[in-house]
């Protein structure tokens, strides 16, 4: 991992995962890197796959700076799962919750509201008609 990131100048941080998988005859390792956008306790974004017979580089993947789609999604994921920008962030995303929410159930107040007063309107105007005549037929 480290000899990728002189060629793609990067750094490599924290080990995260060493795992070998017999199924695919490689190794898995995983590590925190400088392309890492939000920070977690398990797992990161970069890794490397290893294949176990020649020790020849299978896979590197990073989540920002090497293709548009994975750093598209890395940052989709990161502000959905607010993993990035810290609290404030948090607690906007929060407040917006409680927004939505109150626009939501007053939407469905106004809604039932006028739709009562419809209702009403409707059965006083049916009232106060008058009559028809049956239709003759002829």
């Amino acid at each position: 991992m480290t000899e990728q990131g002189t060629h793609l100048a990067f750094t490599t941080g924290e080990q995260q995962v060493v795992m070998y998988e017999p199924e695919h005859r490689q190794y898995f390792y995983s590590a925190k890197t400088s392309r890492d956008i939000y920070d977690r306790d398990r797992g990161s974004g970069g890794y490397i796959l290893v294949d176990s017979e020649t020790g020849a580089l299978k896979t590197l993947y990073l989540p920002t700076g090497e293709h548009a789609g994975n750093t598209i999604f890395t940052w989709l994921l990161g502000l959905h799962q607010a993993w990035v920008f810290g609290l404030p962030y948090r607690i906007f995303l929060c407040v917006l919750g409680i927004v939505i929410a109150m626009l939501s159930y007053t939407g469905v107040y106004i809604w039932w509201r006028k739709r009562k007063t419809r209702v009403l309107v409707s059965a006083k105007v049916r009232a106060a008609a008058p009559a028809l005549p049956p239709a003759s037929a002829s």
